[in-house]
């Protein structure tokens, strides 16, 4: 995993388990690539409010893990890790240098990320893509 410019601001998500963080600089260029593609008013938005913020934004994964908006983020959480352009805390033994990516494939043809610590506990899931 990177370290992350501690004078950056920082993003990211907590949940139960880990509190995640990527450089604000890093959300807003994902942001821009896929506002390039596909603009809307909502991405535009966004980006503005992104680019105002100047301390840290972390949302409790827990209760907006159902939200339009957190599932908008997610893609560009997934990119990160597999990137190592993250921050990870495990709450339980501090900072994580290594984490165990694994993917899978529902019976229903829907795609699952899990992001594991070293030890193999899983703390963090996401759905890449929904089955039938």
């Amino acid at each position: 995993m990177k370290k992350l410019n501690p004078s950056e601001t920082k993003i990211g998500f907590e949940n139960d388990k880990a509190i995640v963080k990527f450089e604000k600089s890093d959300i807003i260029e994902l942001i821009l690539k896929d506002y390039d593609k596909y603009p809307t008013h909502y991405k535009k938005e966004e980006l503005e409010k992104i680019k105002n913020l100047t301390s840290d934004s972390i949302i409790n994964e827990t209760e907006n893990k159902s939200s339009v908006k957190f599932w908008e983020y997610e893609y560009n959480f997934h990119v990160l890790l597999l990137k190592g352009k993250a921050e990870i805390e495990s709450k339980k033994s501090g900072k994580v240098n290594r984490i165990i990516y694994e993917r899978y494939k529902t019976k229903l043809g829907g795609k699952d990320a899990y992001f594991l610590f070293e030890n193999g506990l899983e703390f963090y899931k996401m759905t890449l893509a929904l089955g039938e």
